[in-house]
């Protein structure tokens, strides 16, 4: 949601997105460069998904086909990107976030994407310390005023 409001809205000053699912146009993307990749069980549950998606949403409705794709709207965001990820998420696919990335520095986009060893989906575990830290870095960096506590797994105002 917040990738998709930084691509309509010229006023975000700073993304951070954290296990962010980056859109069905990525997730297919990448699935059909990878056919062979099965493991972990969410790539297949994914792979099951995305034929659904695939053709009664998105090729069944041409009207909304622009509503599961992020990947085409990278030009319009002008915000910061950061995109923090582990490898062991099991909600999604992470390899996902890189593609992402990648395409946004393509597109000679502000992005950073940190990547962590086994990091579970919203990094809960044993990277909340350096996960908060990489966030208040990145939102003082690009003008936001310092929203989490380092030591603290909840959010503070």
């Amino acid at each position: 949601m917040a990738l998709r409001l930084a691509s309509e809205r010229q006023d975000v000053k700073a993304v951070v997105a954290i296990s962010p699912f980056v859109g069905w146009d990525a997730t297919i993307r990448w699935l059909d460069e990878h056919p062979d990749v099965t493991s972990p069980a969410i790539v297949e549950e994914h792979r099951e998904l995305s034929y659904y998606v695939r053709f009664r949403y998105i090729n069944g409705h041409e009207e909304s086909k622009g509503d599961y794709a992020i990947l085409d709207r990278i030009p319009e965001i002008q915000a910061p990107v950061l995109l923090l990820q582990g490898t062991g998420d099991q909600n999604l696919i992470w390899q996902t976030v890189q593609l992402f990335a990648d395409e946004m520095e393509k597109a000679g986009k502000t992005v950073k994407l940190v990547v962590y060893p086994e990091g579970q989906h919203g990094l809960e575990d044993k990277y909340i310390d350096q996960r908060n830290q990489e966030m208040n870095q990145w939102l003082q960096q690009y003008g936001a005023p310092k929203l989490f506590l380092s030591n603290s797994p909840r959010l503070q105002a």
